[in-house]
């Protein structure tokens, strides 16, 4: 079972519940967690840096 937010007592220590990133959006092979909790790996092909950030050369491309 997937966890999204850990609370001890009154305080909560984790929250993830407003992720908004996707496998498309990681870097391939990258780990990440969506906003139920859910383990998952990137698929985003890729990373090249650039001045705004890691993108794929793909999506470089297409800015180009």
């Amino acid at each position: 079972m997937a966890i999204n937010k850990v609370i001890y007592g009154n305080e909560t220590l984790m929250d993830i519940t407003d992720t908004t990133a996707t496998a498309q959006d990681v870097v391939a092979g990258k780990t990440l967690y969506t906003a139920n909790g859910a383990k998952t790996v990137g698929s985003l092909g890729p990373a090249t840096a650039s001045a705004d950030g890691l993108m794929s050369s793909t999506d470089k491309a297409k800015l180009d």
